[in-house]
């Protein structure tokens, strides 16, 4: 390969791998900034504190500022290859070559604990969702009447918000959390009618759901508004036509569906950092040939 064509590979090269590293930078950027309300719920499952829902904090957004950070470097490293390649620099490149090492070695180390934990994981969403609903979930009526506490009220909010959204019911098994210390000690009556199962375990209307998601449940504040909304008005006391999967299934799809476009990324980082190696290599044996001859 003449320097000309490795100089002319590198600088194409260095060009994608920049567009690749704004692309991981946007987005970091996304999931930092995104107001969903199930990744506040899956920060909460992961973390001790409650009050840490309200500001994002946990295990999306951890992964958002991972993004961010190797979304940076792409672009250095991006640069000191193309300057590199431009300049017929060796230091450049050879610290080009360096970087990309580093970084493929820390993208195979992270790519093997994620493998290994995965499990661990899901076992550790089930346990925490669970314990949440048993301290925190109350009934529809308390959860209006606001005589609560501030952490019940975001966790009931995200809860509902969930089951609704995802059409499921509980954390481990279908329905589990009617079973609940915290739901079964709250005040369920409506209108002298007791309920059994919290009200956002009942399939909604197709047409209404738009509605329910938007006030996070709080639509359901008298039996007529259940008889509208509800596909069965009788579903929370009978528990006729009531979700049937449970909110850590729902949780899971969620998060394999949003780590696609990750992974690809990450996929393409670690094929670009490998075939960026190769050309900075063979650019710094063919500058080095260059001026033996010269």
């Amino acid at each position: 390969m003449t320097v000309s064509l490795a100089k002319l590979v590198m600088i194409v090269f260095s060009i994608f791998y920049l567009l690749l590293g704004t692309t991981c930078l946007g987005l970091g950027i996304w999931i930092v900034v995104s107001n969903s309300e199930l990744f506040r719920f899956i920060n909460v499952i992961n973390h001790a504190e409650i009050s840490s829902a309200a500001n994002q904090h946990g295990l999306f957004l951890a992964a958002g500022y991972i993004l961010i950070i190797t979304g940076s470097s792409m672009l250095l490293v991006g640069c000191c290859g193309y300057c590199g390649a431009i300049k017929e620099s060796k230091h450049l490149l050879a610290w080009y070559v360096i970087l990309m090492g580093l970084g493929l070695g820390v993208e195979v180390a992270v790519a093997v604990i994620a493998g290994v934990f995965q499990n661990h994981v899901r076992t550790s969403s089930e346990l925490g969702m669970f314990d949440l609903q048993d301290r925190m979930f109350v009934a529809m009526p308390d959860y209006q009447n606001g005589q609560i506490s501030e952490d019940k009220k975001t966790v009931t909010m995200l809860i509902n918000y969930l089951q609704i959204k995802f059409e499921c019911c509980g954390a481990v098994v279908p329905g589990d959390i009617a079973l609940s210390s915290s739901f079964l000690e709250s005040n369920g009556s409506y209108d002298g009618r007791q309920l059994t199962f919290p009200v956002t375990c009942c399939q909604v209307r197709q047409d209404q759901k738009p509605a329910v998601l938007n006030s996070r449940g709080s639509i359901f504040d008298s039996l007529d508004r259940l008889n509208s909304t509800l596909v069965d008005a009788d579903c929370p006391f009978t528990g006729n036509t009531l979700h049937t999967k449970t909110c850590i299934s729902s949780i899971v799809s969620f998060s394999n569906r949003h780590a696609v476009p990750i992974i690809v990324i990450a996929s393409l980082v670690a094929f670009c950092e490998v075939i960026g190696v190769v050309i900075a290599c063979c650019l710094i044996r063919d500058i080095n040939s260059k001026r033996l001859v010269v």
